[in-house]
């Protein structure tokens, strides 16, 4: 399910200053930096939604950055922020990419969007496009007891377990590298607000 228009335009609006998007692309750039110093490096956002993870990695130097993403509002806020990108979904990476061209991938919160028969064939999609030494980085939503309203307004129907997400990988393509819950210090207040919304949606829709 893709998110509506209004959400695309609430996450163009606050990626560059909201907490969680600056985290997100803190973790990233990290990794980023753990892999390689070069700024040359062939990176690829593949649902870069409006383009915050890209225009931060420019900001950051990187030269060889692009995206994909399904939605024409995305595409067109990456455009107006003259980053490269086209519209493709994710299942179909390597149509716009060739094999072994790229060294990291970025896919935040992108393979909860696909469906579940689907998502272990676009994990191995990413994986024909990566380089000998690529690294795949992908962020997903966590525990189904921290849905709230913001995941019935994106469309949100998974969550996953670090278990139930390393079930979906091919351990002779990819090696886990690292896995972690994040945040974790705000957690119990997040499971509060999440708590209160549920109910809150369930007295709404009595």
């Amino acid at each position: 399910m893709e998110m509506n228009k209004i959400e695309y335009i609430k996450m163009a609006n606050v990626e560059e200053k909201h907490w969680w998007y600056k985290s997100l692309h803190y973790l990233n750039y990290k990794a980023i930096k753990q892999y390689s110093n070069s700024k040359d490096i062939a990176i690829v956002d593949a649902g870069c939604g409006t383009g915050g993870m890209l225009l931060y990695l420019h900001n950051k130097g990187y030269t060889n950055i692009s995206g994909i993403d399904m939605s024409k509002e995305g595409i067109s806020f990456c455009k107006s922020r003259k980053i490269k990108c086209k519209k493709e979904k994710i299942q179909n990476l390597h149509k716009v990419y060739d094999k072994n061209s790229i060294d990291i991938v970025i896919c935040n919160d992108v393979i909860n969007y696909v469906s579940e028969e689907d998502q272990k064939t676009t994990l191995q999609t990413i994986f024909s496009i990566l380089k000998d030494d690529g690294i795949c980085l992908i962020n997903v939503p966590a525990f189904n007891y921290f849905r709230g309203i913001h995941d019935k307004a994106v469309g949100l129907s998974t969550r996953y377990t670090k278990k139930s997400f390393s079930l979906l990988i091919n351990k002779k393509q990819f090696k886990i590298i690292y896995m972690k819950y994040w945040p974790f210090l705000l957690s119990p207040i997040i499971l509060m607000i999440r708590t209160l919304q549920r109910l809150q949606l369930n007295f709404n829709n009595k």
